[in-house]
């Protein structure tokens, strides 16, 4: 993918919290503080489970000065890239599910829904979703976003289909990703390569 320019998000979260104590002697609130201005300062160029998961942590200090002003500029642009166009599953769809919430809005309203048809219609195999393109790599950082947001999704919408999917989603990454033996699960696997 091609890199873009970094987006400008004003000057209040660049500066972070200022302070000449160690980390250890900071609080609890200073030291979250100091993580979220740091993760403000990560460069969004495209979106991955990574960059979802620190939108969602970001999306839990929301009191935080300029979080709040990130988390809508960067759900905007998620939703203004994507267009008409196929919609990456793994951008911050359960920051924008909570801000309709708040905030009911037609444009995010709509991109949510073809996000869920997007879902219902994606490419499976032995009970998972396939990546796009279509991969028979399947990794268990799906199991982090996609059926909590698919559980939402079917509470926004009213959608109990939704939630069997999640459902169906969860049982059916463990399966291929857990291992019996020690319940531990496995990164990834190629569901193409035969398991001993």
């Amino acid at each position: 993918m091609s890199r873009r320019a970094r987006p400008s998000h004003g000057s209040e979260w660049r500066m972070g919290p200022s302070s000449s104590r160690s980390g250890a002697e900071r609080s609890l609130e200073e030291r979250v503080t100091v993580v979220a201005y740091a993760t403000m300062a990560y460069w969004y160029y495209r979106w991955d489970w990574g960059e979802s998961v620190a939108l969602d942590g970001l999306a839990r200090v929301s009191h935080i000065p300029g979080v709040e002003t990130f988390l809508l500029t960067e759900t905007d642009r998620w939703v203004k890239e994507t267009g008409a166009g196929q919609i990456n599953r793994f951008g911050p769809a359960r920051c924008l599910v909570a801000r309709h919430r708040e905030s009911p809005d037609d444009q995010h309203a709509s991109f949510l829904r073809r996000l869920a048809r997007q879902y219902a219609e994606a490419p499976r195999q032995d009970g998972v979703l396939l990546l796009e393109p279509p991969s028979n790599v399947i990794y268990v950082d799906t199991l982090y976003g996609e059926p909590a947001l698919l559980v939402e999704l079917a509470r926004l919408f009213g959608d109990e289909s939704l939630q069997s999917l999640a459902a169906d989603l969860a049982l059916g990454y463990a399966s291929q990703l857990q291992d019996e033996e020690s319940g531990l699960m496995a990164h990834y696997r190629d569901l193409s390569q035969e398991t001993g």
